[in-house]
């Protein structure tokens, strides 16, 4: 069963300025999401872990690196 329709994931907390506006979008439409910041540079093991369960949990995925 699917626990999320959208993830949000980001290499670094310093994205989440860009993200910032597609969360505010989510909220205002009450769309059930959640936010990750994982470094594929410093965590590669654990993009890999999200990438295998996001497949499962997931109907979206919005990332952003930069």
């Amino acid at each position: 069963m699917m626990n999320k329709k959208i993830g949000i994931v980001m290499g670094s907390n310093s994205d989440l300025e860009t993200m910032k506006e597609a969360i505010n979008i989510l909220k205002e439409f009450e769309v059930d999401f959640d936010v990750n910041v994982i470094s594929a540079h410093r965590s590669p093991e654990r993009v890999h872990s999200y990438a295998i369960e996001a497949e499962k949990k997931y109907e979206v995925i919005i990332a952003a690196a930069g």
